[in-house]
């Protein structure tokens, strides 16, 4: 019944009631260009919006090898 997960995960960033306003945080957000950013349907019966984030996968590679520079010295 649990299936493995696939990929990196997101990171919720705000909620909002009206998808109008989670949009345009939404737009925002991507506006910086190093982040992937999505509007997901949530809580009961599909009420509210949450606008979630990550990194692209070239900023991703960036930052673990900034991270694997910084641990070897």
């Amino acid at each position: 019944m649990n299936e493995p997960k696939e990929g990196r995960s997101w990171n919720t960033v705000a909620k909002f009631e009206h998808f109008i306003h989670a949009d345009a945080r939404r737009q925002q957000l991507a506006a910086s260009g190093d982040l992937q950013v999505k509007v997901h349907r949530c809580d009961v019966g599909g009420t509210r919006f949450a606008v979630k984030t990550r990194l692209t996968d070239e900023a991703y590679a960036l930052s673990q090898n900034h991270k694997r520079k910084r641990s070897r010295r």
